[in-house]
């Protein structure tokens, strides 16, 4: 299970961030180590040799190394049973990003216990979590807002990807199978390239602190895009062709979701010597398509095995509106004063006006029809009568001024 001397990994959890991982894996990219957690033992079976495979859930009653059949507590408990086992494989790492689609057993279940884990340990961390499809059942797309809202407290960056984006970009008549190797493909080289932008060297402030204070804690629904280019004869401008692939990407939602960001975040990951003015009129491009509101954040990062090719990375953060709400509120501002004693003018007393007793309707009371019934009694005092009449006293029914 072992992930190499790698300082960078990136873990799949559940199916859909195993089949990512496993494309990661299959581009023997140095320095970059990759692992998946799962209970379904032939979709482990399945993946790239260089993954580490950690079988959750085989040592439960259920576990039979089939999967939990979407059911979100055989899903916890299957994590939870691991956490030693996850301790070590991240034991010694950099910095590591997270993938899964939310929605069913494993990957909503464990998700939770899979960031507190990295938490426990103070490795700076990026969650890049798809939702369902607004046509799939309520209860799925509930347990993924609920998991959501569970990992805002946990996680220092969580990039939430709608599927729906995928249908905003894709033709209607693009097979199922078509579609969902493409959003692999892009979630694949957003993970690549968010290593890039987590690693920036430079004078821009693209770094993990600047994307932490973007979206720590604060709900929202990205949106990204990825071009990959390489200069040939047809294409020479590489810049161009990056681009052009960056509006085309499933996960970006086109243009108009770049105009309506609250923040926009554009990385460039290229080989050494990237052109300073190749840098500057890439990021011109891509800024172009933001609102007039749009917060605008850039970076760059090189390494040396992508050689001539130049990657674009385009994120757009749309807040929820209770998060704009929270933001337009002016912060109160407690001013504190300092008391000082005031003298105050005595008061000037009232004339009293004449007050005068009102009368109290004491009568002599009579038992009248109960005058043959059985007195209540206490010692010799018969508590029928009223006590002034008992005792005979007299009132006086006088005037009195103050």
């Amino acid at each position: 299970m072992s992930t190499g001397s790698e300082k960078v990994l990136i873990i799949g959890l559940g199916g859909a961030g195993g089949k990512v991982v496993s494309r990661i894996a299959s581009q023997k990219i140095s320095g970059l180590g990759t692992a998946v957690i799962d209970s379904d033992r032939a979709a482990l079976a399945e993946m790239d040799p260089n993954v580490a495979v950690l079988e959750a859930g085989s040592n439960l009653s259920w576990g039979r190394g089939t999967g939990c059949g979407g059911n979100i507590i055989r899903g916890e408990q299957a994590v939870s049973g691991e956490r030693q086992r996850i301790m070590e494989l991240i034991s010694g790492k950099k910095f590591i990003i997270v993938v899964a689609g939310l929605g069913g057993g494993i990957s909503t279940g464990g998700i939770r216990t899979l960031a507190s884990t990295i938490r426990a340990k103070k490795i700076p961390s990026v969650f890049m979590l798809t939702t369902p499809f607004s046509f799939e059942s309520f209860s799925r797309r509930k347990a993924a807002s609920e998991s959501i809202e569970q990992l805002l407290p946990v996680t220092d960056i969580l990039i939430r990807l709608p599927n729906d984006l995928l249908f905003s970009m894709l033709s209607p008549d693009c097979p199922v199978e078509e579609a969902f190797a493409k959003s692999c493909d892009e979630l694949a080289r957003t993970a690549i390239g968010i290593c890039g932008l987590m690693n920036c060297k430079n004078s821009f402030n693209t770094d993990y602190a600047g994307f932490m204070a973007i979206l720590r804690g604060r709900k929202c629904q990205c949106a990204l895009g990825v071009g990959l280019a390489v200069p040939t004869e047809q294409t020479p401008d590489r810049s161009a062709a990056a681009i052009q692939k960056v509006l085309a990407s499933p996960f970006l939602g086109g243009v108009d979701k770049m105009a309506e960001a609250d923040v926009m975040i554009i990385s460039l990951f290229a080989g050494p010597g990237l052109p300073l003015g190749e840098m500057k009129r890439t990021f011109e491009s891509v800024a172009a398509f933001a609102g007039k509101n749009t917060e605008v954040i850039s970076g760059f990062s090189t390494a040396p095995f992508m050689a001539n090719a130049l990657q674009v990375v385009v994120v757009t953060v749309h807040y929820d509106e209770s998060e704009k709400t929270k933001a337009a509120e002016p912060a109160a501002v407690v001013t504190e004063k300092k008391e000082t004693p005031v003298r105050r003018a005595p008061r000037k007393k009232k004339a009293s006006p004449e007050l005068e007793q009102g009368m109290l309707e004491l009568t002599n009371y009579s038992k009248g029809f109960f005058v043959n019934t059985v007195p209540v009694m206490y010692g010799d005092q018969d508590l029928d009568i009223p006590t002034y009449q008992r005792r005979g006293i007299i009132i006086d029914q006088g005037h009195t001024s103050s």
